[in-house]
């Protein structure tokens, strides 16, 4: 976490001063004050947007490569949670089937409550997932039905 806000410093402060670069060159570019001819200013002006282009494209870049891998994890997330009630569903014991799919509902309503980052500090939230495998672990398994679709939920 320290590392990622120190991370997140050095951007910013390399874009304030890519900004004040940008800005240097703006000014200059009007030329009034004869220091630069027209061709060094040009290959100024290309250099200096060359550069910003370059750390906007990795910034965009990491960004979306982040955004990618929430969504992802998510998406891998809420299937497991989807496959194992859909496999509870048609176990043979009712209660637990019923007990798990009120504390997944409630799981579920918890979830987009906190952040991503901050998932295992949210002691209430965690405690509900352990919950949740405790209700799978506590199954009884009644027939070989029973038994198949545990080994799928345990996939899970």
């Amino acid at each position: 976490m320290l590392k990622s806000l120190e991370r997140t410093k050095t951007v910013y402060k390399t874009y304030k001063y890519l900004a004040f670069v940008v800005i240097a060159a703006f000014i200059l570019s009007f030329n009034r004050s004869g220091l630069f001819s027209l061709e060094e200013m040009s290959l100024f002006l290309t250099v200096v947007g060359l550069i910003y282009g370059l750390i906007a494209a990795f910034t965009i870049n990491t960004a979306w490569e982040r955004f990618s891998k929430i969504r992802d994890e998510v998406a891998i997330e809420t299937g497991s949670l989807v496959t194992a009630y859909i496999f509870t569903k048609k176990l043979s014991d009712r209660s637990s089937a019923n007990k798990f799919k009120s504390i997944l509902k409630s799981y579920c309503e918890d979830i987009p409550k906190i952040e991503w980052h901050e998932y295992w500090k949210a002691g209430k939230t965690h405690r509900k997932f352990r919950s949740l495998l405790e209700t799978i672990a506590g199954i009884k398994l009644k027939n070989i039905k029973d038994q198949a679709l545990f080994d799928k939920i345990a996939d899970e």
